[in-house]
């Protein structure tokens, strides 16, 4: 329940303090916490975690907290240094009010992503020169048309989204993302006013299951299940970007639902295509959908890795091929060498 040396917790949504069994709270530790607004987050086992680097100087209290992750609190996270932030949750959802922007990023479409916190610009950067200027999705056979249902499996921050919203007009698409991130791209369809956007908050896999993953608070780019050893070239990457040693990552728990109970919150009774890009989870969300459910789907594009001895980009390969897919894999040297990443197109025979 409660993380090693950790002195106690508030309840974000109840405001209520807690304890370990062999450790005294003093109230006043904690109540500064309870500030922000509780009302903004909806699951009752979110909860903060202060670790115990506290001390006490003329009665006042000295916090050393490194950040809270929660996009809720971003707005008015401490600085201190030298601890940890853990947050467990079923799910954050963002506030019904309109987030701060902390910088802005014009698209060649005439769309325009929103950052809601500084710590995202590398990565916003990085993904909206991939989707926008390389135009890493803009294949034969695999553009949106009009009309066209598609499902975002790992949406991010949502610049996939704005890509395609334009392409498919009056179609749909659905987006799935369970991390922080999810708070952006919320921002984002509702400041450009993507009325065919639907984003749903929750990690697709084995039903009835959770997932832990690693947030990166400054590269949210690379967020994976916590099971999983980030590609070695990735954490240099993350490295050489900020020319310093990066926060660390934050555990965070979230819920899983199966491609099957997400299709049918869409609504959707095919899929167009199906995008995904999860870090490895790519697995056990194939393994948890149906041949039925996959019938369902014209095209996948999908994003795999090699970051487990369990993972093997063949047995998705298989795995398609068995369901009627036509299946192109691409590996260039850089990213089987150094990122343990591929992509797979597939397009129903």
């Amino acid at each position: 329940m409660f993380p090693k040396n950790c002195l106690g917790a508030i309840d974000l949504r109840t405001r209520n303090l807690a304890a370990p069994q062999d450790r005294q709270v003093v109230a006043p530790l904690l109540l500064p916490i309870a500030k922000y607004d509780a009302g903004a987050v909806s699951s009752c086992q979110c909860r903060v975690f202060l670790a115990s680097a506290w001390s006490v100087h003329d009665s006042h209290w000295q916090f050393k907290c490194r950040r809270f992750i929660c996009p809720t609190l971003r707005r008015h996270r401490p600085t201190f240094a030298d601890s940890q932030t853990t947050i467990e949750m079923d799910s954050v959802m963002p506030t019904d009010t309109p987030q701060e922007a902390a910088f802005s990023i014009p698209l060649p479409n005439g769309l325009t992503f929103t950052g809601t916190d500084a710590a995202q610009l590398v990565s916003a950067k990085f993904l909206s020169r991939e989707i926008f200027h390389k135009r890493f999705y803009d294949r034969s056979d695999f553009r949106g048309q009009d009309g066209f249902n598609v499902v975002d499996i790992g949406a991010n921050m949502g610049l996939f989204a704005l890509w395609m919203s334009p392409q498919i007009g009056a179609g749909r698409i659905c987006c799935v993302e369970p991390t922080s991130a999810y708070d952006t791209l919320a921002e984002n369809v509702r400041r450009n006013g993507l009325s065919n956007v639907l984003a749903i908050r929750c990690a697709a896999g084995a039903p009835d299951s959770t997932l832990e993953i690693l947030e990166y608070p400054e590269f949210n780019g690379v967020n994976h299940n916590a099971e999983f050893s980030p590609a070695p070239w990735g954490q240099f990457f993350i490295r050489l970007l900020h020319r310093r040693k990066p926060l660390p990552p934050v555990r965070t728990s979230h819920p899983c639902r199966d491609l099957a109970s997400i299709l049918d919150e869409a609504a959707f009774e095919k899929v167009d295509l199906l995008k995904i890009d999860c870090e490895g989870g790519e697995y056990e969300i194939l393994d948890s959908t149906s041949d039925d459910v996959m019938a369902h789907i014209d095209r996948v594009c999908m994003e795999f890795h090699e970051l487990h001895p369990s993972h093997d980009h063949r047995k998705l390969v298989k795995r398609l091929e068995g369901c009627g897919f036509d299946v192109t894999v691409e590996r260039p040297w850089f990213e089987r060498t150094f990122q343990k990443t591929g992509t797979i197109w597939a397009l129903r025979r």
